[in-house]
């Protein structure tokens, strides 16, 4: 069995340019964050889906203002009139991430909205009805504050390299449509444990302060110990 572990790490060993050059990037990353989430916000957001079976279309909308939440898992960062120098690569990061917030944000309302549509479809009288349309009407969704959010990027962006000298690694951020960004990384007790047991993932969550590893570790099976059943 695998589980997945993480350990912080501090940026305070980058030079100046290299520190400048990463608050450059996650200043902009989430600039345009905070762009494109006031445009989905405010006008909403609409795809199709197709089926590959049967090859129909399916048009779906995330609005806010109408209780229109099924938000996407994707969106086409094409769609959105941002000027910036971030790349494509970087820019589908942003969309993706967004999609999460998104999602996370309407959940609540989304869960009491699908209850509403059950007990209408059910043909609940409407007096048992009153409390739920209240509770939704006054638990509107609050737009996520993502100026501080932590970047999450993959190898499409950066690439992981453990190395032996005075740094136990290197984080390099790459293919952002900003300079490449080499980050060097030392190790501490957590991130021994956790190397000791397993592997770096592919997926980094980067601050102007710290980077987070994951790690994909194995669970050590129990040799030792008593078995007994329970009905």
């Amino acid at each position: 069995m695998n589980f997945i572990k993480s350990s912080k790490h501090t940026t305070k060993f980058n030079n100046t340019t290299k520190q400048i050059n990463l608050n450059t990037f996650v200043n902009e990353y989430r600039r345009v964050l905070g762009l494109i989430l006031d445009d989905v916000w405010n006008n909403g957001y609409t795809w199709t889906t197709t089926n590959k079976t049967t090859n129909e279309t399916t048009n779906h909308e995330f609005n806010v203002k109408e209780n229109k939440l099924e938000h996407p898992k994707f969106m086409d960062y094409n769609k959105f009139n941002v000027k910036t120098p971030l790349s494509a690569r970087a820019l589908s990061f942003i969309t993706t991430q967004l999609c999460s917030i998104l999602g996370a944000s309407v959940e609540k309302q989304r869960k009491r909205l699908f209850v509403l549509n059950k007990l209408q479809s059910e043909d609940t009288p409407n007096y048992k009805l009153d409390k739920l349309k209240v509770k939704i009407k006054q638990n509107k969704p609050t737009k996520p504050d993502v100026s501080k959010t932590n970047l999450e990027l993959s190898s499409k962006c950066c690439d992981y390299k453990e190395t032996s000298g005075e740094f136990n690694s290197f984080l390099r951020l790459k293919y952002t449509g900003l300079p490449e960004i080499k980050i060097p990384i030392k190790y501490h007790r957590q991130s021994n444990k956790w190397k000791n047991k397993g592997q770096v993932m592919t997926s980094f969550l980067i601050n102007p302060n710290f980077i987070c590893i994951r790690w994909k570790c194995n669970q050590d099976k129990k040799t030792k110990g008593e078995v007994r059943g329970a009905d």
